[in-house]
């Protein structure tokens, strides 16, 4: 049994990454448009603020159900609903003529992280080397954590120079990298969490979430 991560493994962890990463840029990159969106919609601060509660009540209600579809889903089937669904709502957003359709995209875009979140920690759980596990653990916090950090920042250059929107539409190209990555490394297993309880509150706590 060898103690090494397979290129194959380490590629199907960045895929998932990816949309990992994404999700919890856009929950902090949102707060800082809050001020263009309310003048692009004519709202109050009180109903702008549904854009970042949206998201997260959804992806609040979704992680916990993730030992369950982990049993019940292959990992290729959960990473490509997770894309479908983050990306689709994604697409919404950039088009959005109002705020209701607004946050259509932003729940879409939960249940998409809600899935994608739990699913990077199993993989790595169940099937990095357990010499090796600590190491990938600490990547996949880096990856949520650093997300979180630099979210306002990343949202509020774009949104002083380009509008709100280019903070959905700059996503776009890396989405679709996930995507095409997912494809081609992440095959049909289905990968039973050992110990479920710890790899959902653990993503919860990664997301802020809770």
């Amino acid at each position: 049994m060898t103690n090494s991560i397979k290129p194959r493994l380490l590629l199907e962890i960045i895929a998932v990454g990816i949309l990992a990463f994404a999700g919890v840029l856009t929950k902090t990159a949102a707060n800082v448009a809050f001020p263009a969106m309310m003048a692009a919609f004519h709202i109050n601060l009180g109903t702008v603020q549904w854009v970042t509660s949206a998201y997260m009540l959804t992806a609040t209600l979704v992680i916990p159900m993730s030992a369950y579809l982990q049993r019940s889903f292959t990992s290729r089937a959960l990473f490509l609903s997770a894309s479908l669904f983050f990306t689709v709502g994604t697409g919404l957003i950039v088009g959005a003529p109002s705020l209701a359709l607004v946050l259509v995209g932003r729940v879409l875009q939960g249940v998409g992280n809600g899935i994608a979140i739990p699913l990077m920690f199993n993989i790595i759980l169940t099937a990095v080397p357990r010499s090796q596990r600590g190491m990938m653990m600490g990547v996949g916090t880096l990856i949520t954590a650093t997300a979180g950090a630099i979210g306002p920042t990343y949202g509020g250059l774009l949104v002083d120079r380009w509008g709100w929107r280019m903070i959905f539409i700059a996503l776009l190209p890396l989405l679709l990298g996930s995507l095409v990555l997912g494809l081609v490394t992440i095959y049909g297993e289905r990968r039973r969490p050992a110990n479920p309880l710890p790899s959902w509150t653990m993503a919860c706590w990664l997301s802020d979430f809770c």
